[in-house]
């Protein structure tokens, strides 16, 4: 029984004088809560920004998501805090960055087992927020690192983790969640992740192949990370890296076709106008435009540069368009907690996003990443790269968005110098993260990270 009806018992009770001044002062909070919107939330792992057509991307790849996004607002420049989804996640769901939750390891061997490390329940998640703001919540978590053991069913009343679903059934799933909340009576969190674009790409079926380039490779590539990284290391060609970009986007096609037949159903069930819907991803994906694959490595905008759609109804307000201004997903669990009205993270990172989506920008916005070996800043064009014992690197993304001419190659000039300072100013109001035992993972996750080629 929620909060308000147990006050309006407890006011009856005492009499019917008292029961309607009760009333009539409880009105207006039960009519802010019915107009809280449900909020979905669609993480498309290792999603590149730049494959939605509505950014520019040349090939019909993503008709329905396109569709979407007319109807809401277009972040051009969104970005992971980190290349990988586990830290990538963590901060999402913290608001904190990849160095303060600690979530950053990949998975390693231990004395006869495979551990990994877990968020600390210390930690308040936007579930756990939403919830307490009177949201019922929900998750499908369709990805091996994301497992309840790892600390990312904090906050989830209804959680279900899987591996390696297709979108189909993340969508099957995922409704009969969305059953289950809408029937409670209260607004809700449902967080639904799709894991059909993350690589091997070859998720569809092999009569799709070929309707956005050639697929055939001389050398295709092996699964296994150590393998990986020596195929990657013998001078791939051009024409093998074009194939497989080409089958990944046959893999955002699927995932694209997917999406549309969940937002169908939900128009089918009358709720798109009662729920605020974000589309974006934990990483990109790389396809060797600076001699990498894949994901997990330094941050150039390939993997470290999200998408970020957000749609929701008529009545909030939001201008539809394009946002230009940088912003990070750490920037979102504040947003909806914003949206829910309920009182914000503590010590969250990110900023809310609501004056954003009416329409205004914030042009002097920073962006703040994290890899293990990299801290990066974005100001407007403007991308800054600290390395330890290397010297600052510096792009100027408007004019060369391949990240290919370091302006400080000859020498850190005033505006380098003063990203620097704000960079190691950032990382040195950074928060130690808790001490966490590893957990050790089990045959099944040993499997499905293999699949993934992460071992």
């Amino acid at each position: 029984m929620s909060r308000s009806r147990r006050s309006r018992g407890r006011w009856l009770a005492a009499g019917a004088l008292c029961a309607a001044v009760a009333l009539v002062l409880l009105r207006p909070r039960d009519e802010a809560a019915a107009r809280r919107p449900n909020v979905l939330l669609l993480v498309l792992d290792a999603f590149r920004a730049d494959r939605l057509g509505v950014v520019g991307y040349p090939l019909p790849t993503t008709p329905r998501l396109d569709a979407l996004a007319a109807r809401g607002v277009v972040f051009r420049h969104a970005y992971s805090p980190a290349t990988w989804t586990k830290p990538a996640m963590a901060s999402l769901f913290t608001s904190v960055y990849p160095s303060e939750h600690g979530v950053q390891d990949f998975p390693g061997a231990a004395p006869g087992a495979l551990v990994s490390l877990r968020l600390h329940e210390s930690f308040e998640t936007v579930a756990e927020s939403l919830q307490a703001s009177g949201y019922v919540t929900g998750a499908i978590a369709n990805q091996v690192h994301l497992k309840r053991r790892l600390g990312f069913a904090q906050g989830f009343e209804l959680w279900r983790h899987t591996r390696g679903l297709d979108g189909a059934r993340v969508n099957e799933l995922g409704l009969e969640m969305v059953d289950q909340l809408a029937a409670r009576g209260q607004p809700f969190f449902l967080w639904l992740h799709y894991l059909d674009v993350h690589s091997p790409y070859d998720r569809t079926l092999l009569s799709t192949r070929g309707r956005f380039g050639p697929t055939a490779m001389s050398r295709p590539p092996p699964r296994a990370r150590s393998a990986f990284a020596e195929w990657t290391a013998n001078d791939v060609s051009p024409q093998d890296s074009a194939a497989l970009a080409a089958r990944y986007d046959e893999e955002v096609s699927y995932l694209d076709d997917t999406l549309g037949r969940l937002f169908d159903a939900l128009a089918g069930r009358g709720l798109l106008d009662s729920t605020a819907i974000v589309v974006t991803a934990d990483h990109g994906e790389g396809f060797n435009e600076h001699g990498r694959f894949h994901h997990g490595y330094e941050p150039y905008d390939e993997v470290a540069k999200v998408p970020l759609v957000v749609v929701g109804p008529p009545r909030l307000g939001w201008r539809p368009g394009f946002r230009d201004t940088p912003v990070s997903l750490l920037d979102l669990a504040p947003t909806l907690v914003a949206l829910a009205g309920g009182e914000p993270i503590a010590a969250h990172r990110g900023e809310s996003l609501l004056a954003l989506l009416r329409g205004r920008e914030a042009p002097g916005r920073e962006v703040f990443l994290q890899t293990e070996t990299v801290r990066a800043l974005r100001r407007g064009a403007l991308k800054l790269w600290l390395e330890q014992d290397r010297a600052p690197r510096l792009f100027d993304l408007a004019a060369d968005p391949a990240e290919a001419a370091d302006l400080a190659a000859g020498g850190c000039d005033p505006r380098c110098r003063e990203l620097v300072a704000r960079a190691r100013a950032i990382e040195r109001s950074l928060a130690l993260p808790p001490h966490v035992e590893p957990e050790t993972l089990d045959a099944e996750d040993r499997a499905a990270l293999e699949a993934l080629g992460y071992l």
